[in-house]
């Protein structure tokens, strides 16, 4: 009931889609009314802090990652960073799974870094790799790959 007005007006201006998180338990003042607390918080703890780059390229290149698994999503995202191709270049592997890895993706990344790509498939419902595939070359589907036992 408290979005009607919003939903209202967004359906003015065209948007025809709407996603939502359906919350249980905390209403929106219960919420807001904890957030009064920050600035106390903020002045206990002397102000703005350093700010530190936890982006994935910034973790791999500060801790030395030599194996990185992720989602195809993420990679596309991480190839949109100037600094991840250097940060990643010293990968000896990279894994991608949870989805199906895109052809121009899995080029690019080769083009980009000289790791081996591997793409794994595995039912989410046993939470381990079943297949594999290591791309060597990018044609036109890329495969999921041979049982892995």
């Amino acid at each position: 009931k408290s979005c009607e007005a919003l939903v209202e007006r967004l359906a003015e201006i065209g948007v025809d889609e709407i996603g939502c998180l359906i919350d249980f338990g905390v209403s929106a003042d219960d919420a807001l009314d904890g957030l009064r607390h920050l600035r106390t918080l903020k002045e206990a703890t002397g102000g703005p802090r350093e700010w530190h780059d936890y982006s994935p390229a910034a973790q791999a290149a500060r801790y030395g990652a030599t194996l990185m698994q992720c989602t195809p999503s993420q990679m596309r995202l991480l190839m949109h960073d100037p600094e991840a191709p250097a940060a990643l270049r010293p990968l000896r592997a990279l894994l991608f799974g949870g989805e199906a890895l895109p052809p121009a993706l899995a080029a690019q990344v080769k083009e980009s870094l000289p790791c081996r790509l591997l793409n794994m498939y595995g039912p989410t419902e046993t939470t381990v790799w079943s297949a594999a595939h290591e791309v060597r070359e990018v044609g036109g589907s890329v495969p999921i790959g041979r049982p892995v036992a």
